[in-house]
């Protein structure tokens, strides 16, 4: 399998000022060696480049003690006030919330500009959620959810049916990132993983797609290796949703071929 590298210079464009708040979005599919430590290390990413950050959590359900989305919906602003908390980053259980937004939908698309007024110009608000809710709420937006890969053993056959919800379902192309393991050799490192090689050749027989791979590689960092997802932090704005535009007009998928390494 061919693909590509995600390095310093992807997405430069992307670091300029936020025209509002940006939506973006990252898939949660039970790959406990990439969904969890990627979304950590990809908020990371957002508070080192400037941004904050609200990460819509659609695995959690509102609560009394945690009223999450649910609440801001309801009454239009913050605890405390209308401007968003100091915190640089928050959480937000979000499972209620985000489906209310889905019963607000219109012919044109998810009711995401009512969330334009709580959140301040330069944040980001990361969904993330299982992939039959982003199928739902990202459909025909053109936005490219993060569905990240690791080399474990049930991240084929969840990454896969991750993969055919959005496309079929949502009609929405995922940003798909490749993440070698931290153990790994450097020369391990410069090749994709089985899984990676797998999922492209289920995704290319069984659902007529040519996936284009990202590969995130460990850097080092002094005596231990870590990732610098700052690079595609910044990709994912570019194709992000700006909150309190108009509607984005639906788009055709795009078929990508395979990219030679670079």
């Amino acid at each position: 399998m061919l693909d590509f590298q995600v390095h310093q210079a992807s997405g430069l464009q992307a670091l300029a000022a936020l025209r509002g708040p940006q939506l973006i979005a990252m898939v949660s599919h039970g790959d406990e060696q990439s969904d969890m430590p990627v979304l950590w290390k990809l908020c990371s990413a957002y508070l080192e480049l400037g941004y904050s950050v609200t990460v819509l959590d659609a695995t959690k359900t509102e609560s009394p003690a945690e009223p999450g989305l649910i609440r801001l919906l309801d009454d239009g602003f913050w605890p405390g006030g209308n401007s968003r908390p100091e915190a640089a980053w928050q959480i937000l259980p979000s499972a209620r919330g985000l489906q209310e937004l889905l019963t607000r939908t219109s012919g044109t698309g998810v009711s995401w500009p009512q969330l334009a007024p709580l959140f301040d110009d330069d944040s980001v608000v990361l969904v993330y959620a299982k992939p039959e809710i982003l199928a739902a709420l990202l459909r025909d937006s053109g936005t490219r959810p993060l569905l990240a890969v690791s080399s474990s053993k049930n991240a084929l056959l969840t990454s896969y049916l991750a993969l055919k919800r959005l496309l079929i379902d949502g009609r929405v192309e995922p940003t798909i990132v490749n993440v070698s393991g931290i153990g790994s050799t450097d020369a391990e490192n410069t090749l994709p993983t089985p899984v990676a090689v797998n999922l492209a050749e289920c995704a290319r027989n069984f659902l007529g797609y040519q996936v284009r791979m990202l590969r995130i590689l460990p850097q080092q960092r002094g005596a231990a290796r870590d990732y610098d997802l700052k690079p595609l932090a910044s990709r994912l704005l570019e194709s992000g949703l700006t909150l309190g535009a108009k509607a984005v007009t639906p788009q055709a998928p795009r078929t990508e071929a395979f990219a030679g390494t670079h």
